[in-house]
C-alpha cells in the first residue's frame, strides 16, 4: 500500500539524501517514523513493482538538519539510513558528494545540471517514466531580482542556488528531494537538492516561468558525513 513521496539520492549503500520537507510532519518539524518509509532504488516505472532491476530498502534511521524550518524551507535536507545496505549494479549506483576543495556557489553559475524524477508533466500529473532535465545554474543576484517577494524568503546565499530556463522546462510537484548532478570528469557529484518552486497564482502547482530553489548539499558535506560508513 505505497504511495509515492519524493526523490533522493544514494550516496553510499547505506545513505540516501532527500529533503527535509518530504519526510517531516507537523507540529515542529518533527521527523516521520523511519517504518513508514520505503526506499526504491533503480526504479524507472514508478507505477511496475516486478522490476528485478528494482531494490526495496526498509529505513532505519531518519536524520532531519536540526536548522531545518518549513516556513522559509532553508536547511531543507534530510540523511536516511537504510536498514541494509544497496547492492551496487549497473542499475544502482552511488553518487559522489561534491569535493572538499571547491565549495564556492559562483563556480557553478551559468554550469547546466542534471535533475531525474517523476515530477508533474505538462497535464500537472506525475509521470509513469522517469524524466530528465538539463537545467542552467543563475546567480543569486538574478534570482533575487526575478521575483524578490518570493526569492528573497526562500533563498539564502550560501545555503541554496537557484536553476532553470523560466520557459516551460522545469521540476515541479513530485520532485522534490531530488538531486542536481554535475559531470566532471567522467564522475557524476551531488550537488543540490529540488526544494522548492513558485507556486501558480491560486494553485498549488509549480510555475515553469520562475526558476527553482535548490538546497546546496555542498554546504552540509561534514554533516552528512557523520552518518556515512
Amino acid at each position: 500500500n505505497l504511495s509515492y513521496s519524493c526523490g533522493g539520492s544514494l550516496v553510499s549503500s547505506t545513505v540516501v539524501i532527500t529533503a527535509a520537507h518530504c519526510v517531516t510532519k507537523a507540529p515542529r518539524d518533527r521527523p516521520v517514523d523511519a517504518d513508514i518509509l520505503v526506499v526504491q532504488l533503480g526504479k524507472y516505472h514508478l507505477y511496475q513493482f516486478s522490476d528485478d532491476s528494482v531494490q526495496n530498502k526498509q529505513v532505519r534511521d531518519v536524520h532531519v538538519h536540526p536548522r531545518y524550518n518549513s516556513t522559509n524551507y532553508l536547511d531543507d535536507l534530510a540523511v536516511l539510513v537504510l536498514s541494509s545496505p544497496a547492492e551496487f549494479t549497473k542499475f544502482v549506483r552511488p553518487v559522489c558528494l561534491w569535493p572538499k576543495n571547491n565549495f564556492n556557489l559562483p563556480s557553478i553559475d551559468n554550469m547546466e545540471g542534471t535533475v531525474v524524477g517523476w515530477g508533474y508533466d505538462e497535464n500537472n500529473q506525475v509521470t509513469e517514466e522517469l524524466k530528465m532535465a538539463r537545467m542552467p545554474v543563475v546567480s543569486y543576484v538574478t534570482c533575487l531580482k526575478s521575483y524578490p517577494q518570493f526569492f528573497s524568503q526562500f533563498t539564502s546565499e550560501n545555503k541554496t542556488f537557484c536553476a532553470g530556463f523560466r520557459q516551460g522546462t522545469s521540476v515541479c510537484n513530485g520532485d522534490s528531494g531530488g538531486g542536481m548532478v554535475f559531470q566532471q570528469n567522467n564522475v557524476w557529484y551531488l550537488r543540490g537538492l529540488v526544494s522548492i518552486t513558485v507556486a501558480k497564482q491560486g494553485l498549488r502547482v509549480c510555475d515553469t516561468n520562475h526558476y527553482v530553489v535548490f538546497t546546496d548539499v555542498a554546504n552540509y558535506i561534514n554533516w552528512i558525513s557523520q552518518y556515512l560508513s
